[in-house]
């Protein structure tokens, strides 16, 4: 809140400066909190000898690691004092917090018994009642220092043995908060027994019984809070000493702040000093939120302070709409009464309501008190009404309700275990509201469309979630909503376990059910309730129980939910014995492993640890052995020694030992048993390996992944056959046997395949109906390898294909086929070589079910519908669905007939019904659709309004029934026909002129030509004329007064009351209810006019009345006044009642305080000497005196003793020096000297610099500081002192390394003489030792430091109490070269590869390396450490050992390394050539090399598997051919293994023999009358090589070179119809190989189906034409035809017939079956086809009209078509598309709100479609808009200057122009011609332009210079002048902003207001006075932040607008960039002056 310029300047900066000295305490971390905790360092200056170690103002951390601390000299009650602050981990320290001493006498080390030194206990934790906070005493002699003496559960310590204060103690969970609870006076009442704290620790402690020399016990905290002086809805002010804290016991530092509720963040803020809080303005408080006053300690929070104690202060309420409903609503949605109720606010302030409809204010309801509210518009569903309330320049958010919308539902769940109840509720709505429940997903029967607000479900499963929804429905409106509940069952016994062991159990429990939140349980041990495990939440189910061993345990759990409880069963648990020896167990024996287990029993389980050791080598333990399982590696059939040691805990029984034999590697023999085409039989054995083990076989053929199967275990020998093999290929097999993780050799075999048979065709047809086309598919796999297969297809026993290859046939089915339900016999024959097959399958043929047709015709009470459909299968019976608009009415209907009965209401409605017939039969279905408009009878009329008017009726009506179209409206009244309502279209409204007072009787009409009907209404009597209006006055103020005003007669409602004050118009808004209150001039008599209008009736009276006079100051004089107090006397005249007079009062700008009942007034503690300023303002009944001030000068006070400080900087002291009192007239001067020596006499700045001597400066010197202080007469002085300490110096170092390490040696100079200097030495950066003061250290190197070079980084850091120093250097050490590594290996035969490696040497320097091999150099300078040496083509084929020898070189150092290797060449793989001999036998010869030369080489050979010889060295062997394998190719598979000594290669390869060419075989056969299909293949020749064959057809070439086995001769035409024999010839060719064959056969041509063609000849006949091909040339084709199997012609051979068509079925759509049978000799042939003819498509009838003004309704219609196509239409209105594949015969065209507000002609067209056929049709209707009232616009132009009135008009023919007049007050002044401009300006005389009026605008249109459509409308504007804005200049400061303006003419207050938190806060009211200025100071701001600043020029007692203008500017930055020191010396000199001040002030 600002109070302007009446700001308490003083006080505002003392606090400001106050807490900024506070802040840079912190080091500018202003968030950071204070903890005082006292010191034994507290001293004055009386005491010399006192001297603090902590340098005041420097960080220092505390014992916990955690938290810092500070020590700060202040003065406190004239006082100085050194505090200690501690913070809760907010500063940041430079040093390593080492303990710091505190010296109470002039020795120098802490070596005697004397010395004192203190740690401190800080505790982060949150104060709360008997939080305890220590600080500690230990001795010199205690090595570290003890930070954990408050420890262990349970004790009951001595705090203070001194005081006999107990506490017991508990050490949180993080290890760092003490918590203390139970503080007596004495050790009654401790659970256990009483010690000192002293004896809880390890260390050794001091003798003295007091460890602690100071303990704070805050007990009965209380937070006093006064009522606020202020309160508002974001801020309220507390009156001075607002907040008082009581029974606070610690040191007097502490902070408090004002926080939100909820979130507690800061809104106000406040040091406490004394203990009470100063007067503060809370102003961004949250509204309606109660506020906290918070207390902070330690960094921490406390909320409310103590936790016992709180206190709120709740702000003015926000003003709120607490409810909004819509109380009444036109039917026909043109007007619409919502009713409001507000809460919140100022309860002396009168609040007004702002109502909107869709964001717009409603004019009628805007800024009043009513709560109710009438809009008159035209409504919407779906549009929104809002309502706000203002309240003291509050405006609340709007509450908005939406016109019928209705509400979601508000659900409410109460679940029990197996039901639920459901509750809901909704609003809105137009209708009544129905619910529906769901339950996951399915509706509640019981719950379904109901009214009631309460479903209850039950039946359900407990455990279980379930979906609850909830649907409402009201009219078309539906919403929904939906929670999920869980049905939580109760709860079960609790189930205990436990984990058990020696010396405890580790028990837990499950228990079900319940809410787990909610469950709590205690565990019982041996009867007793156990501690630590009582009450336990369901997250906490474990309790460790401490035993025993051996002990036995009885335990049960206790558990309660919701009130029930349950009890376990009593579980007994025992715990474990002593460990015993191991006991070994042999395990699996396998090949390489050999596995045992080992146990021992006692102990505790998984704790005994074992030692296993393998023929006395240890075994490590791990997944691999474990007790339950141990496995270890050995060598195969070895015997091997075990040994297993125990231990648990402490007990090592005797070392048990095993021996275990491992088993040999196994091997394999294969042999193959049988071959097939694709597959291979093998059988294998083996020997070797684990018996008790699986053996598993690893078979791999080459191409192929290996399979793995398990060998036989009930037979010597497993069998296995691979299979899917390709047929004729050879296959190379390898395979080796796997035994308990150990593998055989691999062995291989050879084997080539048999080829695979023709398999059996794979037949697949399917039908494609949209050409009744069958489509036949086959395949073969198998066959010759390069020979294709070839088909023959047959049908229904025709032959489709021969000879196909594609695999694919089509059939087409001939009509007589596709008629009826057909089956078609398929037969598919496959030849490949000698190799055939073939398959037969069939096929069903079953013709389509066509379109139903259907017929609807209704009639009063339904509509009947016949329909029928063709096609499907006759064995099934069609059936038929049919549904009316989306109903089933007829289910599997058979008859074809179907009735619709409509119901009751039904038969009352007009509807269209949409018929869907669905037909079905089998799987087939079909559907059709069609529409049908029903009209009902009419109904009678109903009247839904009327509007009763002294002069008219209007009434509204509506009418239901017949044929909308059609439907006219007569009106009558008393039997006299109403001339504007007769015969009119169905309309809603009608208006009758009527005469007042008068009674009527009205009749309503509707016909629509066929029915007829009359409401009658009952009598009705229009009102009276209107009455005079009547005024009483209610209330007289002085500058207001009330009255109320009334009147009768006229329409209720529709009365408009002008009310006047001296003849200027009240606003509205100043009279709510005909309740007027107005602002007057004091003491003034007032003439109060009431005028009324009701329709054409007008009435006037008037009344004076007269106020009352201001009040004014009548007495007010100083009467007495002392140095510190003046006291007044003050009276006062004017006013209403003197009882009801207040007089405000402030003193030198502060706080405003208010008096009543008194006359004198003394004001106490004021500032000596300085001039008191009292201001006097008189109030009474709302209205105030102008103020009077008067000023007092007061007494001087006497002269204080000077603060002194002194701060040594370097070589120059700083004396700083001031001192308070004395007369302010009068300069005090300081005399100041050192040492006794003068430096100053009469000094008045305050301060100044003292710079030691030179000889001062060489030694360590105490300064004596002497400051005497002169004021006139006065006197006053003070003393201090300060010690210079000779700077310490920066460490000099030496270092030297060596292979040890480095030794470093350092020394200083200067520092205190008094102090040891320490020292600290880092390597790298790296702490190698603190605190050294030998001055020597010797750095020892690792292992790896001692084998790399590096360079170390050597920094010394030496501290002399507060002064520290470093300096660094480097040394360089490189490790010596090792010896070289050498390593070789053979690669191939090639030569040697070679690797070598030397560590150490210097980094720096890359290693080189020589390398040389038998003496010869093979690399020098080699850094890449491998070379390799490369054989001769000798040297790889002879045996020689290798000498490498490697020199490495780093620098000046190396080294040699040394390495042999034998090489020996490997034998190669044996080169194999096979050569044929004949057909008889195979020549194969092998050669081979490597091995050994004086050692043969022998091979072994195998063909296909089988040996042929071994052990041969004469490197060939002959195969003999058995005679298959010499009569087909064959591929033979040799094998080849050379042996030479050790080693062994072998070799593959494959052998194709290739047998002679065959004479091919032949296969032909006619292909319809096409052509041959011609099939050939010649066994034998090379598989290599593909076969091609040269075919000839009677001589004639038909194809060369083809490979595919298969060629067609085609016949040209005559051959077609030719019989004819046909010789064909093959010869086929196999490289050099050739062979021929000859084939013979006879065609003769087939007769086809007949083609049929039908066309209609107009509607009378079918030409019906055939053909056919094929036959006997010389035989003539003749035909026989039947239509719908009645026989047309016989034995026709013209190829045409002609049907002549019946009247009917020239009339209608009709199928007809056409069959033609054709025969020729003893062949013959027939086809039969479907015909539909459809009648032509008739012309297209549209009509239109108009329905009002919504739109258009369109009916159209066309006969003709297929019937078994629905005509569908398209319809185009004005060429834009508005329906279209309609078939209702109807479309409505809806206007929009643009076109129903149009004058406008409509282009319909039509286009109806069936099938191919089209017709159009169109037609045009014009929509008649009548010109509309127009409506009208007033504005005030600039500077007053007149009235712009604009206008406009809607609706009227677009042609013709809209014409205009205006009047203002009945007075033309558009002229008298009527005019089309839209808008006018009338311009003021200067009389109106100042002069405040209602003006009446009236504006009459017209089209054209017509009248007899003339509409007019008219309004009233209020205008009121405004005055000028003001002109504002600003000059900001940085808490400040000074505003002035310039002044208005007419003006005479101001109102200057600042925008703070989004509120304009009003602060200075300023009158316009000549003896003012006009200027507002703008105070308490916040620096650097923008403000918004307006200035309101204002008119008392006038009706004139207000000026206004608005600013933005900044205030000022705090703090400047940058500040020198001695700023910064200068500002706290001047700041502890301005503190020594503020305390005076305060005392």
């Amino acid at each position: 809140m600002m109070f302007g310029k009446h700001s308490t300047l003083i006080v505002t900066t003392l606090l400001l400066l106050l807490t900024l000295n506070e802040q840079q305490q912190v080091n500018g971390q202003f968030d950071s909190y204070w903890l005082n905790m006292k010191t034994p360092c507290v001293f004055k200056p009386s005491l010399p000898k006192s001297v603090i170690s902590f340098p005041s103002n420097q960080c220092f951390a505390s014992l916990n690691g955690v938290d810092s601390f500070k020590v700060l000299t202040e003065v406190v009650g004239g006082q100085l004092y050194s505090t200690k602050y501690t913070y809760a981990a907010s500063l940041t320290c430079a040093g390593t917090g080492t303990t710091t001493v505190l010296v109470s006498n002039s020795q120098p080390n802490c070596d005697t018994a004397t010395d004192t030194l203190y740690e401190y206990a800080t505790v982060p934790a949150v104060p709360s009642d008997n939080a305890l906070y220590f600080e500690r005493v230990r001795s010199c002699t205690e090595p570290t220092p003890i930070t954990h003496a408050i420890l262990n559960d349970g004790k009951c310590r001595l705090v203070e043995p001194k005081s006999n204060v107990y506490a017991s103690f508990r050490k949180s969970d993080d290890g760092k908060s003490v918590i203390m609870s139970n503080v007596a006076t004495t050790s009654t009442g401790c659970s256990t027994d009483t010690q000192t704290i002293a004896a809880t620790c390890s260390l050794p402690v001091p003798s003295t019984p007091s460890w602690f020399t100071f303990a704070c016990l805050p007990t009965n905290t209380q937070i006093i809070i006064q009522t606020p002086i202020v309160q508002g809805y974001r801020r309220y002010q507390l009156p001075a000493d607002g907040v008082t804290i009581t029974g606070y016991q610690f040191p007097r530092r502490r902070y408090m702040w004002v926080a939100d509720a909820l979130t507690f963040s800061s809104i106000a803020d406040s040091v406490v000093g004394t203990g009470k809080w100063a007067s503060g303005i809370v102003s961004n408080a949250k509204p309606n939120t109660p506020t906290y006053v918070v207390f902070n300690m330690a960094g921490l929070t406390v909320t409310p302070s103590p936790t016992n104690q709180s206190a709120t202060i709740n702000l003015i309420p926000l003003p709120v709409i607490e409810t909004l409903v819509i109380s009444s609503l036109d039917p026909n949605l043109q007007w619409v009464v919502v009713d409001y109720s507000s809460s919140g606010g100022f309860t002396t302030a009168t609040s007004t309501y702002q109502v909107y409809y869709n964001g717009v204010i409603v004019s009628n309801c805007n800024n009043i008190v009513e709560t109710t509210c009438k809009i008159t518009a035209s409504l919407g569903f779906g549009l929104k009404v809002g309502v706000s309330v203002t309240n003291t320049a509050e405006v609340s958010p709007q509450k908005t309700v939406t016109i019928g919308a209705l509400s979601v539902p508000v659900v409410t769940l109460s679940p029990s275990p197996t039901g639920i109840v459901v509750s809901y509720d909704t609003f809105g709505g137009l209708l009544s509201t129905t619910y529906s429940v769901y339950l996951n997903g399915t509706a509640v029967t019981t719950c379904t469309n109901i009214a009631g607000k309460q479903c209850t479900v039950s039946g359900l499963t407990t455990l279980e979630t379930y979906i609850v929804k909830v649907v409402a429905v009201n009219g078309q409106e539906t919403t929904n909503n939906q929670q999920s509940v869980y049905l939580w069952d109760a709860i079960t016994t609790p189930l205990v376990t436990a984990t058990v062991k020696v010396t405890s159990i580790l028990a837990t429990f499950t228990v079900n059910g319940g809410n787990p939140a909610l469950t709590v349980s205690t565990y019982n041990v041996n009867g007793v309730d156990y501690t630590g495990c009582i009450n336990l939440p369901y997250s906490s189910r474990s309790c460790n129980i401490v035993t025993q061993p051996n002990t036995l345990y009885q335990i049960k759990v206790t558990s309660s939910n919701s009130g029930i409880v349950v009890v376990s069963s009593v579980t007994p648990f025992t715990t474990y014995a002593n460990l015993q020896p191991p006991v070994l167990t042999p395990g699996v024996l396998n090949i390489t492993t050999v596995s045992f287990s080992f146990n021992s029993a006692g102990g505790v389980p998984g704790e005994t640890v074992y030692l296993v050791k393998l023929n006395g080598n240890t075994v490590t333990q791990g997944s691999t052995c474990l007790p339950a399982s141990c496995t270890v590696s050995v060598a195969p059939a070895s015997s091997n020694a075990i040994t297993v040691a125990a231990t648990n805990n402490l007990d090592a029984p005797p070392v048990q030992s095993i021996v275990l034999q491992s088993y040999p590697v196994p091997s394999v023999d294969p042999v193959i048993t049988s071959v097939t085409s694709n597959s291979i039989t093998l059988r294998l054995s083996y020997t070797g390996g684990v018996p008790t083990e699986t053996y598993l076989y690893v078979i791999t053929l080459i191409g192929t992944p290996a399979v793995v199967i398990p060998a036989s275990t009930t037979s010597t020998y497993t069998t296995y056959t691979f299979t899917g093999l390709v047929p004729e290929s050879t296959a190379v097999i390898g395979l080796y046997v796997w035994n308990s993780g150990s593998s055989s050799t691999t062995k291989s075999m050879v084997q080539k395949l048999n080829p695979t048979p023709l398999s059996t065709p794979i037949v697949g047809a399917s039908i494609n109906r949209a050409n009744n086309q069958l489509t036949i598919t086959y395949s073969t796999t198998g066959g010759y390898i390069g020979t294709t297969t070839t088909y023959a297809v047959t049908v229904a026993g025709t032959s489709v294909v021969t000879g196909d290859t594609t695999g694919t046939a089509t059939y087409t089915l001939t009509p007589a086929q596709t008629s009826t339900q057909t089956t078609l016999s398929i037969i598919v024959t496959a030849t490949n070589g000698a190799l055939t097959s073939s398959e037969t399958t069939s096929i069903v043929y079953i013709p389509d079910l066509a379109m139903p047709t259907l017929s609807p015709v209704y009639d009063a009470t339904g509509i009947t519908i016949t329909y029928s459909a063709k096609g499907g299968s006759t064995a099934i019976t069609t059936t038929y669905d049919v549904s009316v608009n989306g109903q089933l009415v007829s289910d599997n209907d058979s008859t074809g007939l179907t009735r619709f009965t409509l119901s009751s209401q039904q038969q009352t409605q007009q509807a269209t019904y949409t018929i869907l017939v669905v037909a079905s039969n089998g799987a087939m279905t079909s559907q059709n659709s069609a529409s049908i408009v029903y009209y009902p009878v009419i109904q009678t009329p109903t009247l839904t309004s009327s509007i009763v008017k002294s002069k008219s009726i209007t009434i509204g009506y509506s009418v239901s029934g017949g044929n909308a179209a059609l439907v006219l409206i007569y009106v009558s009244a008393n039997g006299s026909p109403v001339a504007n309502c007769q015969g009119v279209t169905v309309s809603s409204t009608c208006t009758i002129k009527t005469t007042p007072s008068t009674s009527y009787v009205l009749a309503v009409r509707a016909t629509d030509g066929k029915y007829t009907s009359t409401f009658t209404s009952p009598s009705i009597v229009t009102y009276p004329v209107l009455s005079t209006p009547s005024i009483t006055p209610v209330t007289t103020n002085m500058t207001w007064i009330s009255f109320s005003y009334a009147s009768s007669g006229g329409v209720p409602g529709e009365t408009v009351t002008t009310v006047k004050l001296n003849s200027k118009v009240v606003p509205s808004s100043s009279c709510p209810s005909q309740l007027c209150t107005v602002t007057v001039v004091p003491g003034s008599s007032n003439i109060v006019t009431v005028d009324t209008i009701n329709n054409v009736d007008s009435t006037s009276t008037s009344s004076t009345i007269v106020s009352y006079a201001l009040p004014t100051i009548s007495q007010f004089k100083v009467t007495t006044f002392t140095h510190t107090s003046v006291t007044i006397v003050f009276a006062s005249v004017g006013g209403i009642t003197s009882s009801d007079t207040v007089y405000i009062v402030t003193l030198n700008g502060g706080v405003e305080t208010t008096y009543t009942g008194i006359s004198t007034l003394t004001f106490t503690d004021l500032v000596p000497e300085t001039t008191a300023i009292i201001t006097l303002q008189v109030y009474n009944s709302g209205s105030f005196s102008a103020v009077q001030q008067i000023e007092q000068q007061l007494s001087p006070t006497p002269l204080t003793n000077p603060v002194v400080s002194a701060t040594l900087d370097g070589v120059v002291v700083s004396i700083g020096y001031s001192s308070t009192g004395g007369s302010k007239t009068t300069t005090t001067t300081y005399a100041v000297s050192v040492n006794g020596q003068s430096i100053v006499s009469a000094d008045t700045t305050g301060s100044i610099q003292y710079t030691l001597t030179p000889a001062q400066q060489q030694v360590q010197t105490t300064l004596n500081i002497l400051v005497v202080a002169n004021n006139g007469q006065l006197t006053a002085q003070a003393s201090t002192s300060v010690t210079y300490i000779v700077p310490l110096s920066n460490p000099s170092i030496s270092a030297s390394a060596t292979s040890q390490g480095i030794v470093i040696t350092y020394s200083t100079t200067g520092g205190d003489t008094r102090l040891p200097t320490s020292y600290d030495v880092s390597i790298n950066g790296v702490v190698a030792i603190t605190s050294d003061t030998t001055g020597s250290y010797t750095y020892v190197f690792s292992s790896q430091q001692a084998s790399n070079d590096a360079t170390y980084q050597i920094t010394v850091e030496a501290r002399n109490g507060p002064m520290s120093t470093q300096a660094s250097t480097s040394i360089n050490y490189i490790p010596p070269l090792q010896e070289t590594i050498v390593s070789a290996t053979i690669v191939d035969s090639t030569g040697i590869s070679i690797q070598y490696h030397a560590d150490g040497g210097s980094v720096s320097i890359t290693t080189t390396y020589a390398v040389t091999v038998n003496g010869q150099s093979l690399v020098t300078g080699d850094t890449t450490g491998q070379a390799t040496y490369t054989f001769t083509s000798s040297e790889s084929n002879t045996d020689a050992t290798y000498q490498i020898a490697v020199v490495a070189t780093n620098g000046q150092m190396s080294t040699q390394g040394y390495k042999s290797i034998t090489y020996i060449p490997v034998l190669t793989s044996p080169i194999i050539q096979v050569t044929a001999t004949g057909s008889e036998s195979l020549t194969i010869k092998y050669t081979t090399s490597g091995g050994k030369k004086d050692t043969p080489t022998s091979y072994d050979v195998t063909v296909d598997g089988q040996s042929l010889v071994t052990d041969d060295t004469t490197e060939q062997a002959v195969y003999t051919l058995t005679a298959q394998q010499s009569e087909s190719e064959t591929i033979f598979a040799i094998s080849v293994q050379a042996t030479n000594g050790a080693m062994s290669t072998q070799s593959y390869t494959t052998f194709t023999f290739i047998p002679p060419l065959l004479t091919p075989t032949i296969d032909a056969s006619i292909t319809d009358n096409t052509g041959i299909s011609i099939q050939y293949h010649a066994n034998g020749g090379s598989e290599s090589i593909t076969t091609t064959y040269a075919v000839t057809v009677n001589s004639q070439s038909l194809v060369t070179n083809d490979v595919s086995g298969q060629a067609t001769y085609t016949f040209t035409s005559t051959e077609s119809n030719t019989d004819a024999t046909y010789q064909i010839s093959v010869v086929a060719t196999n490289g050099q190989m050739s062979s021929q064959g000859s084939k013979s056969i006879t065609y003769i041509p087939v007769l086809t189906n007949p083609i049929i063609q039908v066309t209609p000849t107009g509607s009378e006949s079918l030409t019906i034409k055939y053909t056919t091909s094929g036959g006997k040339k010389d035989t003539p084709t003749s035909y026989a035809v039947t239509v719908d199997g009645q026989s047309l012609v016989t034995d026709d051979t013209t190829g045409q017939a002609v049907y002549t068509l019946t009247a009917e079925q020239s009339d209608s759509e009709t199928v007809f079956a056409i069959t033609v049978q054709a025969t020729n000799g003893q062949m013959s042939s027939q086809s039969t086809i479907s015909y539909t003819f459809i009648p032509p498509l008739e012309p297209l009838v549209v009509n239109a009209t108009n329905v009002g003004s919504t739109g258009i309704s369109i009916q159209y219609h066309s006969a003709g078509g297929s019937q078994s196509i629905t005509t569908v239409y398209a319809v185009t209105v004005n060429g834009q598309s508005l329906v279209t594949n309609d078939a209702s015969g109807q479309a409505s065209y809806q206007f929009t709100k643009v076109e129903s507000e149009t004058w406008a002609t409509y282009q319909i067209q039509v286009i109806a479609t069936n099938g191919a056929m089209t017709s159009e049709g169109s037609t045009s209707v014009t929509y008649q808009y009548p010109l509309q009232p127009p409506t009208i616009t007033v504005t005030a132009s600039p500077n007053n200057g007149g009235l712009v009135i604009s206008y406009s008009c809607k609706g009227g023919n677009p042609t013709i122009p809209t014409m205009y007049k205006v009047k203002l007050n009945d007075q033309l002044i558009s002229g008298e011609t009527l005019i089309t401009k839209e808008s006018i300006t009338y311009t003021f005389t200067t009389t109106e332009s100042s002069t405040p009026a209602n003006y009446t605008i009236q504006v009459i249109a017209s089209k054209g210079q017509q009248s007899s459509d003339d509409v007019s409308n008219s309004t009233i504007f209020e205008y009121i002048p405004r005055l000028s804005n003001p002109v504002i200049t600003v000059t900001p400061d940085t808490e400040s902003i000074m505003t002035n303006w310039t002044m208005v003419d007419g003006a005479d207050s101001y109102i200057a207001s600042i925008l703070i938190n989004s509120i304009w806060v009003d602060t200075c009211h300023v009158n316009n006075n000549n003896n003012n200025y006009l200027y507002c100071d703008f105070t308490e701001l916040t620096p650097k932040t923008t403000y918004s600043i307006r200035v309101t020029a204002q008119k008392t007692g006038d009706d004139a607008l207000d000026g206004q203008s608005t600013i933005e500017t900044t205030t000022l930055d705090l703090y400047p960039s940058t500040a020198s020191t001695i700023q910064q010396q200068q500002y706290t000199s001047a700041l502890l002056l301005l503190v020594v001040l503020f305390t005076i002030i305060l005392i």
